[in-house]
């Protein structure tokens, strides 16, 4: 793997961006082309890539939004999503437009390869080519963006995603049909007020003898 120098690299973000205290350009964190200013989906404010096309979001400006709108940011529920754009396999280390730190990729949902890239300095977000308008497209998922890069959802993610994946070995080991009635006897002993006299009767293999 080539070896990156982040003192260069952080450098690079910020030639020209500044003069006279007034910012002229952002630089994009994956290619450093020139970032324009755009009005997105919901009027929320960013910067899009002239050359890659990917957009950043500063969390001031994603903060502002929130503030405006009087959006009480909070995401309950997990769901599958289909259509999503697969995740890039091997990049290099993205560094934040706004302050120069290492980005940190957070994935979103279970089971899925879709990640957002995130500043844990000063919380601004990186997205690829493409996956704000998947965002965008998953009703209101732009209001709930900074409850996915919280420890309560990431736990909930991994949670789901031990689930999903014990439910696949149960499935490939009883086979489909039998999984499903295991599965129907198994809520209903464990529903059941007399569910320690029924296990015993399951398992003795003669409970009509002794």
């Amino acid at each position: 793997m080539r070896k990156i120098d982040f003192q260069k690299t952080r450098s690079a973000l910020y030639i020209g961006r500044k003069h006279n205290g007034k910012i002229l350009f952002m630089k994009c964190p994956n290619c450093y082309s020139k970032m324009n200013r755009k009005l997105m989906d919901e009027r929320v404010s960013g910067y899009e890539c002239s050359s890659c096309f990917g957009i950043w979001i500063s969390s001031s400006d994603y903060s502002d939004w929130i503030e405006k709108n009087k959006i009480d940011s909070e995401a309950s529920t997990i769901s599958e999503s289909e259509g999503l754009l697969p995740a890039i396999p091997e990049r290099k280390a993205l560094l934040c437009a706004d302050c120069g730190t290492i980005l940190k990729r957070y994935k979103i949902w279970p089971n899925i390869e879709f990640f957002l890239d995130r500043c844990g300095n000063c919380n601004g977000i990186w997205l690829d080519k493409g996956e704000w308008e998947v965002i965008a497209s998953k009703g209101d998922l732009i209001k709930n963006l900074n409850f996915f890069f919280t420890d309560e959802w990431q736990k909930k993610l991994k949670k789901e995603e031990l689930k999903i994946r014990r439910e696949k070995m149960y499935q490939e080991r009883f086979g489909t049909d039998d999984y499903k009635k295991a599965k129907e006897i198994h809520q209903w002993i464990h529903s059941n007020p007399n569910k320690n006299q029924l296990l015993a009767y399951l398992m003795d293999s003669n409970p009509y003898e002794g």
